[in-house]
């Protein structure tokens, strides 16, 4: 009824929330023993303390994606998987890295759309000229990745292929350098400008691929 999506996750907070409502203030929990009270009590605090670690998880992640702009995503602190999501299978790497300790190795599939989005990160790009990403090729031969970039406007509309930037890239067998130019960004929009102060992702896909490809993106940043 207020625009939300109801889930599992949603009736377990709730069952947790009676819960707590139940151990800590019902007057009906004085009628138990105080050990049985002791334990109620603590199995909520418990339960409760579970259920914020995806909270604690966020805001820390944010706090370090804040103190680290302009990079976007290199892989080195915890919980760097999050900001990222998409139809391809992706995980963090430490077997191959172009700086640092670590990768994002995406294994895109056949089908029409395969990669991964940056959806989480700080969103006011204004005073940068250019985004740059690493990605690694680790076959012989060369074949076409799509970058894509929208902002707010982009998410509330029609979401039309015009209204955002894409730009192909080929890559090379080893080490890409992409560099995409903010100004094109700014452009890319037909009949208006990119809202360049609330970037809202940044997508990496290829399209019917004949074979399943494996890439790995490292240094995602502004410059």
């Amino acid at each position: 009824m207020i625009g939300g999506d109801a889930s599992f996750g949603d009736l377990l907070r709730d069952m947790l929330g009676v819960l707590i409502t139940l151990s800590w203030f019902a007057p009906a929990s004085d009628n138990l023993s105080s050990g049985a009270r002791r334990t109620v009590k603590s199995v909520s605090v418990s339960l409760l303390l579970i259920a914020c670690i995806p909270l604690i998880v966020s805001v820390s992640d944010e706090l370090l994606a804040r103190a680290r702009f302009p990079v976007l995503s290199d892989f080195e602190t915890p919980f760097e998987k999050d900001r990222w999501e998409g139809g391809a299978r992706f995980a963090i790497d430490r077997a191959i890295a172009h700086k640092g300790k670590a990768s994002l190795r995406v294994e895109m599939d056949t089908s029409l759309y395969s990669g991964v989005s940056l959806v989480y990160f700080p969103r006011d790009w204004m005073g940068y000229r250019h985004l740059s990403m690493e990605i690694f090729n680790p076959m012989p031969d060369a074949f076409k990745i799509t970058c894509r970039i929208h902002d707010g406007v982009h998410e509330k509309g029609e979401q039309r292929y015009d209204d955002r930037y894409n730009q192909v890239f080929h890559l090379l067998p080893g080490w890409n350098s992409l560099r995409i130019d903010l100004g094109d960004v700014l452009r890319a929009p037909v009949g208006r400008r990119m809202d360049i102060r609330n970037i809202r992702a940044v997508g990496v896909f290829s399209s019917r691929l004949p074979a399943p490809r494996t890439v790995f993106i490292d240094s995602v940043r502004l410059e």
